[in-house]
C-alpha cells in the first residue's frame, strides 16, 4: 500500500487494519520543470483575465471539507479592502457530457453561498481544467488559497510554491 504522509500510514492502520510493514509512504511532489513561474500579463492574457484584477485562486476537488465555502465568506470581506479582488475557482466535473453529480451539487451550494454572502459577482468556478494548462491558472493568480479544513498532503501547495506564489493554507 502506498500513502503519501505518515499520518495517512497510521491512519490506514487504524482504520482499516492495513499492517504497517505493508505500507510504504512516498511523498507527493511535483514537475519542476512544468510547474514554474510565467510572466502574469502572458498567462492572464492567455486565460483571458483582467489585469486589473487581484486574484485568489483554489484548485482543487468540490467538496465540504476543501473549505471553499469559507473562502467564498472571506471574499466578502476581502472585497472592501482589496480593490478587483476576484475568488477563481478551479476544479469539478461541472460542464460538458461528463459533468459530475456530486460536483454539481457542491458546486450549486457554493453558488447559494456566493449569493447570501453577496460575492457571486466575484466568483468564477471554472470548473475541471486539463493538468497542462494549471501552470497557467497559478502564474495568474496573485495568491493560491487552500483553506482545507484537512489535508494528507497537499499536492496543490506544491504547485503553487514550484510556481512561485504566495500561499495561504
Amino acid at each position: 500500500i502506498i500513502s503519501l504522509a505518515e499520518t495517512e500510514k497510521r491512519d490506514l492502520n487504524l482504520f482499516y487494519g492495513a499492517p504497517l510493514k505493508k505500507i510504504a509512504v512516498i511523498p507527493g511532489g511535483v514537475d519542476i520543470r512544468q510547474f514554474l513561474p510565467k510572466p502574469k500579463s502572458r498567462t492572464r492574457s492567455i486565460l483571458r483575465l483582467p489585469k486589473e484584477d487581484f486574484i485568489l485562486l483554489f484548485v482543487g476537488r468540490l467538496e465540504w471539507r476543501k473549505g471553499i465555502g469559507t473562502l467564498i465568506s472571506a471574499a466578502r470581506l476581502l472585497k472592501e479592502v482589496i480593490p478587483h479582488v476576484k475568488v477563481l475557482i478551479v476544479g469539478g466535473r461541472l460542464f460538458g457530457s461528463k459533468k459530475n453529480k456530486d460536483d454539481w451539487n457542491e458546486y450549486q451550494r457554493l453558488l447559494k453561498r456566493a449569493r447570501e454572502e453577496e460575492v457571486e459577482d466575484l466568483v468564477r468556478f471554472v470548473g475541471r481544467v486539463d493538468h497542462g494548462r494549471l501552470p497557467l491558472f497559478y502564474s495568474a493568480a496573485d495568491i493560491l488559497i487552500v483553506p482545507s479544513y484537512y489535508e494528507s498532503f497537499g499536492l496543490v501547495v506544491l504547485e503553487g510554491m514550484a510556481s512561485q506564489i504566495p500561499i495561504v493554507a
